[in-house]
């Protein structure tokens, strides 16, 4: 049987200096519940759905549609392949009802491995629950840098109860954004030199905490940037990372060395 071992900690890893104008807003001390109190649990079912999707094909127009507020719901048996990327819009909700009883949730996923990022957020205030996203690659190799989910220059966005796995370079990549990162499984998130569960980029802000994390290169990496920071707490971590679990680069995106005042 594999030994976990569980975060409880807090770990938070952050730039030693920041601007005054980049102030990242309190947690709400809501979210401080124990790790057995959060997990097992579909935040949507197919009750609350705005749009119902059974097919790609559906779930392309759907989220062409919808708009700010909507619930776009992938029905609990379906098990769609997307070789094309997939954009969500600002306010969007795109959900199943994993661990809704036995259900596993829906699952998407992919084989081509042309795309390097294949979930793209397009506004902010976006949610992606309870969904199993699957890439291409679960076995380390030297191959494109594909991810999962990329959030660039946008803010509010959330993540939870999804399992993401097969992702070269991240299952989420947080670029110029800030989110919401919880009760997600991430596992054989890897390749050679690369394979995150979660990644910060540029000015970027975190809160990820109630995630499982194993097989992966590093489970949380950040560049290094000066204005960027995570705070990682109540995870279970396993034990068959290829490194150390939780990384803070000392230096920025650029490769230029920041110097004592930066993150890492």
């Amino acid at each position: 049987m594999k030994k976990f071992l569980l975060i409880t900690a807090m770990v938070f890893l952050a730039a030693c200096q920041k601007s005054e104008d980049f102030i990242p807003e309190p947690v709400a001390e809501s979210v401080f519940v124990p790790l057995q109190a959060k997990l097992n649990t579909a935040k949507y079912t197919s009750a609350d759905a705005d749009f119902f999707v059974q097919t790609a094909a559906q779930l392309v127009s759907s989220l062409n549609s919808a708009q700010s507020g909507d619930i776009v719901f992938i029905d609990s048996s379906a098990e769609l392949k997307i070789e094309t990327q997939i954009f969500i819009p600002e306010g969007v909700i795109l959900a199943s009802d994993r661990n809704n009883g036995t259900s596993l949730g829906a699952k998407i996923y992919r084989e081509l491995k042309a795309i390097n990022d294949w979930i793209v957020v397009q506004g902010d205030d976006v949610e992606i629950s309870g969904l199993r996203i699957e890439g291409p690659h679960t076995e380390v190799a030297d191959t494109n840098n594909i991810t999962g989910i990329k959030i660039e220059g946008f803010i509010n966005f959330e993540v939870n109860n999804c399992e993401i796995s097969g992702f070269t370079s991240a299952g989420v990549h947080l670029k110029n954004a800030s989110g919401y990162i919880h009760n997600n499984n991430f596992h054989h998130n890897r390749m050679l030199r690369l394979g995150y569960g979660v990644l910060l980029d540029s000015v970027s802000d975190a809160l990820i905490e109630h995630n499982q994390f194993d097989y992966n290169l590093h489970d949380i990496s950040g560049s290094g940037h000066c204005l960027q920071s995570y705070e990682a707490r109540y995870n279970l971590v396993g034990a068959n990372g290829t490194d150390h679990s939780f990384d803070m680069h000392s230096e920025d995106e650029d490769n230029v060395i920041s110097g004592p005042n930066c993150a890492g």
